[in-house]
């Protein structure tokens, strides 16, 4: 029993002495980020993106779709599968940094050679059980660095399952909207057809009767088949919008159910985007870029320690009968390379270039987000302008197909100038759906580029990597 305790001894040594971790420290990287959106209404007040999906889109049929979509979309369900992934994954690698201990057992019959079989001879039969024990010891932080990449990495998967959320949320939103106005159309086309059919009634009476010749009568044919046209258009686009949004909730094509108003138009200025900075904390893909960049770092680390030596500990105890003897044993193995062909420094190499392109990811990434918050910004007011005029347009329009209708029968014109009239404002009414379509699925763009539909939970494993911090511009030396 000394002798374990020496061993046990020995191994508290080295398991105090193994705290030394090589390679850089991470920190986030520095960003030149503009003061404001150059977009925004309102620079003060809280971000949108920090208001539950359920409030930012009141319709109740909206939410029920969302609902619907957040537990049947196939690609959120494979993004879990990925997150539970690289959970066991870093598990796996968190195991590592424990000693790994067997149980082992043997039988036997020992005799002397020769002869009838030994269990008629009296052959002394033998069993032994051992515990067996082995630790690497991590002098030089090597499964430190590891374990650390692994817990970036499925940190990472976790905030690419919540962007995988947020882009459901909005697209479902936005396809919804799309849908709303293309229903709009259609109700503006089968408008415009039964106008047109009862005026081409009143126009066939009209020739029988000699009033107007063959020439207006196919006038008023040709605009009666060109609204058909448009709405067979219209419909075309709700059936292949249903069977998108359908695809989007995880089941077969189908009809979809619409709110009563589902273009109800946001209140101007409804959804603060507030300030730039605060994207770095709400923009999942965002955060995912930096977890990315975590684990890049600490693989350089791990990439480093690796060129050291390495140094594993093992024990083992046990019986053996049939006297009942007690063994104990130990091991000390240090394994170090003496000519590699500069495999271990290449690696260290790769792991420095990978952390490089990590950074113009992660880079790349929130100047991305900035864009998306902008380009939806400007998009939601110039479609709210856009629905102003074109209002103004259609009501205008509908005045001047009154007065051609007048006009024309009065004799004072051409049946010509009647359907000018009202072409243009069948063109007007239809630009006037698809701009409130457009402002809708503006309004749900702002909410889903300022990160909302989503909200930080704690994972499973803590992911925090590394406690200590180097200045910004060691990490763009690496």
């Amino acid at each position: 029993m000394a002798s374990l305790h020496k061993w046990g001894a020995m191994v508290a040594v080295v398991m105090i002495s193994a705290g030394c971790t090589v390679g850089p420290e991470y920190e986030t990287p520095p960003m030149v980020m503009p003061a404001a959106y150059r977009q925004a209404d309102r620079v003060a007040g809280s971000t949108a993106g920090d208001a539950p999906w359920q409030k930012v889109f009141p319709d109740q049929t909206l939410q029920g779709l969302i609902t619907t979509a957040l537990q049947g979309n196939q690609d959120l369900a494979a993004a879990a599968a990925r997150v539970d992934q690289f959970q066991a994954r870093a598990r796996q690698q968190e195991a590592a940094l424990y000693p790994q201990i067997g149980l082992g057992g043997s039988s036997g019959i020992q005799g002397v050679g020769g002869g009838p079989p030994l269990a008629q001879r009296g052959g002394v039969g033998s069993y032994g059980l051992a515990l067996q024990m082995s630790w690497e010891a991590d002098l030089w932080g090597r499964l430190r660095r590891l374990n650390e990449s692994a817990r970036a990495r499925f940190a990472q998967q976790q905030r690419l399952m919540d962007a995988v959320r947020v882009s459901l949320i909005g697209q479902v939103a936005q396809t919804y909207f799309v849908l709303g106005g293309l229903e709009e159309q259609l109700k503006v086309a089968q408008a415009a057809i039964s106008a047109r059919e009862r005026a081409l009634s009143i126009a066939e009476a009209r020739k029988e009767n000699g009033a107007i010749s063959g020439l207006d009568l196919q006038r008023f044919v040709a605009d009666v088949a060109s609204a058909r046209n448009q709405k067979a258009a219209i419909e075309r686009g709700i059936a292949q919008t249903e069977n998108l949004l359908n695809l989007l909730l995880g089941r077969n094509p189908g009809p979809v159910a619409r709110g009563k108003d589902p273009l109800r138009p946001p209140a101007a200025g409804s959804l603060p985007v507030g300030l730039p900075s605060e994207l770095l904390r709400r923009r999942p893909d965002i955060l995912a870029a930096e977890q990315g960049l975590i684990a890049a770092n600490a693989e350089i680390g791990a990439a480093i320690a690796n060129q050291f030596p390495q140094l594993t500990l093992g024990a083992s105890v046990g019986l053996s009968t049939p006297d009942l003897l007690q063994t104990v044993g130990g091991l000390l193995q240090i394994d170090q390379y003496v000519f590699d062909g500069g495999a271990r420094a290449a690696e260290v190499q790769l792991r420095r270039a990978v952390f490089r392109e990590a950074h113009a990811a992660y880079t790349k990434t929130v100047l991305g987000a900035f864009r998306e918050v902008e380009d939806a910004l400007v998009a939601f007011r110039t479609f709210r302008e856009q629905m102003t005029q074109l209002e103004l347009q259609a009501k205008s329009l509908s005045t001047a197909v009154e007065l051609a209708q007048v006009r024309y029968e009065s004799g004072r014109s051409g049946y010509l100038e009647v359907v000018n009239a009202q072409q243009e404002l069948f063109a007007a009414e239809l630009a006037l759906a698809n701009a409130r379509a457009q402002c809708a699925v503006a309004y749900a763009a702002v909410y889903q580029a300022v990160g909302g539909g989503w909200e930080l939970l704690e994972p499973t494993l803590k992911v925090e990597a590394g406690a200590s911090r180097a200045r910004p511009a060691a990490v763009l030396r690496r």
